[in-house]
């Protein structure tokens, strides 16, 4: 439905926003369940060309806006410090270390009182 005025729903506007970053690969999609968000509308579909120096990456486009557990964290480390073996010892303690599915279990405890 449209707003008053005419104008696009937020969730459409999101999604034009979303086609206009640097580096994105070909369309801004939204689903049809889309959604306004915080950034990226809920349901909006988008790849960057990350060989592209200009190209981005944003948190607002898996999960950010609804704090699903998603965090995109800035370090020094460069692509030629997570070659080779470091890539895989440092995806493997990742995994280790971060809870992932439906009732798993990470090697550092949290109850439901801890992240409230």
């Amino acid at each position: 439905s449209h707003t008053k005025g005419g104008g696009s729903p937020p969730a459409i506007k999101q999604a034009s926003n979303v086609a206009s970053l640097p580096g994105i690969v070909k369309h801004s999609l939204a689903m049809p369940d889309v959604h306004s968000g915080y950034g990226f509308c809920i349901g909006n579909v988008a790849a960057f060309d990350m060989d592209k120096e200009e190209s981005v990456v944003s948190p607002g486009g898996v999960g950010f806006d609804i704090n699903c557990g998603v965090r995109l964290i800035r370090t020094n480390l460069t692509e030629d410090d997570v070659d080779g073996a470091m890539r895989e010892k440092l995806a493997g303690l990742l995994f280790d270390h971060i809870p992932v599915g439906v009732g798993t279990k990470g090697v550092i405890p949290a109850t439901k009182q801890d992240l409230e």
